[in-house]
């Protein structure tokens, strides 16, 4: 399968990092295109609304990460090909100023499903080696 994007597509990792800078300059609303592959429609698009930072409460712990906070973010998600004024779906996502995700809530149809980040658990810095 083949198909050609508009100039401005971007993969997600780069929407992620675009929506983390918008979020560190105080919020408001970020639309773009993107392309993650998982399905044949192909592109997307993304209405994001960013709020101002909320500080974690005392019985939070995140300091694993070094980070005091999240950004609240929901995003509607519309298949481009579609002219249709509600989204196909919504997320509502409580992001880090990492870009890490610590929860998240999906709504799609009426049906909501929530995710929560529990655990991290850093890794060792190891270089690769050629064999």
């Amino acid at each position: 399968m083949s198909f050609k994007s508009p100039k401005d597509t971007l993969p997600p990792i780069a929407h992620t990092k675009e929506t983390v800078q918008k979020a560190k300059n105080e919020g408001g609303t970020l639309s773009r295109r993107i392309f993650d592959g998982s399905t044949a429609v192909g592109i997307t698009e993304l209405n994001a609304f960013i709020g101002k930072k909320e500080i974690f409460s005392r019985m939070e712990e995140p300091n694993l990460l070094n980070i005091d906070g999240f950004y609240p973010v929901q995003i509607s998600i519309f298949e481009a090909k579609n002219q249709q004024s509600s989204p196909d779906y919504e997320t509502h996502q409580a992001l880090l100023d990492n870009g890490i995700v610590k929860s998240y809530t999906v709504i799609v149809d009426g049906l909501r499903v929530k995710g929560t980040l529990e655990r991290i658990e850093l890794l060792p810095n190891e270089s690769c080696h050629d064999s």
